[in-house]
């Protein structure tokens, strides 16, 4: 588990097991047990990912699946995940997100997320910065 990942668990207070899972199921968080269960038998990078999003559904709250949770969980994960310096120069490189994702150790979904989400966030706060200076 990556340190940040440790550091957002332990600033939530949530406890994370790595158990045996049915296959289709990469991780869930039980707020009854405060606790984050991820699936072993993933990688590493999708580990991080089921981690996160599951840190993502402690942090709001969330206590069942909607589509609406989903999508706030992998925003907030992607968040986790991507340094936008990091995005950047790998971007520069190549923007397709399979190459984005292998040069981050994320999945290309997380990358999918984040340039849908919150690259064109960032986009507008440079042209709000941009018009400033």
């Amino acid at each position: 588990m990556v340190q940040y990942l440790k550091e957002e668990a332990k600033r939530l207070r949530v406890h994370v097991k790595v158990a045996k899972l049915a296959i289709s199921l990469r991780g869930f968080y039980s707020p009854a047990k405060n606790t984050i269960y991820v699936n072993r038998s993933l990688t590493q990078d999708q580990r991080r990912e089921a981690l996160a999003h599951e840190l993502a559904h402690c942090f709001y709250g969330h206590d069942c699946t909607s589509e609406f949770n989903e999508r706030q969980a992998d925003h907030r994960a992607a968040l986790l995940l991507i340094d936008p310096d990091l995005y950047r120069q790998a971007a520069l490189l190549n923007p397709h997100p399979n190459f984005v994702a292998i040069e981050l150790g994320v999945t290309s979904h997380i990358v999918q997320v984040w340039q849908e989400h919150w690259l064109p966030q960032l986009a507008a706060k440079r042209r709000e910065f941009e018009d400033v200076a």
